[in-house]
């Protein structure tokens, strides 16, 4: 799920509510996951690693930590596999419609 995350951000920043919400939407799930807590839970641990980065925004109704790819994730993204593209590809689409 690591990878898919990644392949997300390399094309849309987006905060962590947002990403769940596509997930869920669309049926997608951690391997193993016990719910959101799970994926914000990754989340922190990509930022702990310095593959994306998380910046405070003011939202509509509430402040919003957004995260972005960085460079060093965009170098783990190299070794993606097609089908972690596909899925991520797929999820953009289905966001955007």
């Amino acid at each position: 799920m690591r990878q898919v995350i990644l392949e997300l951000f390399k094309s849309t920043p987006m905060d962590g509510s947002d990403l769940a919400f596509m997930l869920r939407k669309n049926n997608v799930q951690l391997q193993g996951a016990s719910g959101e807590g799970e994926l914000f839970g990754l989340l922190r641990e990509m930022e702990n690693t310095k593959v994306i980065a998380g910046e405070w925004k003011d939202g509509d109704e509430r402040r919003k930590k957004v995260y972005k790819l960085t460079d060093l994730g965009r170098a783990e993204i190299s070794p993606v596999t097609s089908k972690e593209a596909e899925l991520a590809q797929w999820l953009l689409s289905r966001a955007a419609a």
